[in-house]
């Protein structure tokens, strides 16, 4: 979904890429394109240079996006994860959060997504079944989800 001054259009955009040496870990975000795909293409050097210690790496480069004179300026929430763990970067590099819940939510609609994710965790459904049927209901229920859901998966 992109978001243009004054209007909302639908384009098929992929707020999620693979990063990492074997590309095994998933870097999603929310915020403005330019300086979110910046800050993923950063965050990726800092795995790459130390690909055994996510966390780390993380705090690493949330280090350099509060130091750095452009990259202090990038404002975006972003999610690292791989399957060991899975980390929470918020605005301009200020925190580093491994939710105590095996749910994250960003964006316009983080916290309907949150919220149904977090309903169905105790269901019989696995983990991509969560993610979309939380997905698909939020996009019934609110104007922040588009119907049109790609999923990616951790391979373990």
């Amino acid at each position: 979904q992109i978001v243009q001054t004054g209007a909302e259009v639908l384009e098929e955009d992929r707020n999620v890429r693979r990063i990492g040496v074997d590309k095994n870990i998933l870097c999603g975000f929310i915020g403005s394109t330019p300086e979110a795909s910046s800050l993923q293409s950063k965050i990726a050097e800092f795995i790459e240079e130390n690909p055994e210690n996510l966390r780390q790496a993380c705090v690493d480069f949330a280090y350099e996006w509060r130091s750095d004179k452009f990259l202090r300026r990038c404002e975006a929430h972003i999610v690292v994860a791989d399957k060991d763990v899975s980390l929470l970067l918020t605005d301009m590099g200020h925190s580093v959060f491994e939710p105590s819940s095996e749910v994250i939510g960003i964006g316009g609609a983080g916290n309907y997504v949150y919220s149904v994710a977090t309903d169905l965790i105790d269901s019989e459904n696995d983990a991509e079944q969560i993610a979309r049927k939380a997905l698909e209901y939020c996009a019934e229920n609110t104007e922040y989800v588009d119907k049109n859901v790609v999923l990616d998966k951790i391979n373990f």
